[in-house]
């Protein structure tokens, strides 16, 4: 019994441990999953935008459509709140 306050200190620093690594990894999987989402959002709409492009026959045609719009040097999906800047 004289290892009592050995292992009562052991449990302690093993608790520390795992609640530093949990409160370090729980955000940060949270922050990458919204990145994730946000990166295929823009990739979703960058690939629609890319075939509606390649379908026009000129500049004229995209920008009659109603799909998307230009407002200063972005792109805007009509339907959603979603830009590209352009160059």
């Amino acid at each position: 019994m004289k290892d009592d306050g050995f292992l009562l200190i052991d449990s302690v620093i093993s608790l520390k441990i795992m609640l530093i690594i949990t409160t370090i990894l729980v955000p940060t999987i949270i922050h990458l999953n919204h990145v994730d989402k946000q990166a295929d959002n823009k990739l979703e709409m960058l690939r629609s935008l890319y075939i509606e492009i390649q379908n026009s026959e000129d500049q004229d045609d995209f920008l009659k459509s109603e799909r998307y719009f230009i407002r200063g040097d972005e792109i805007c999906e009509a339907s959603a709140n979603r830009c590209i800047k352009i160059k």
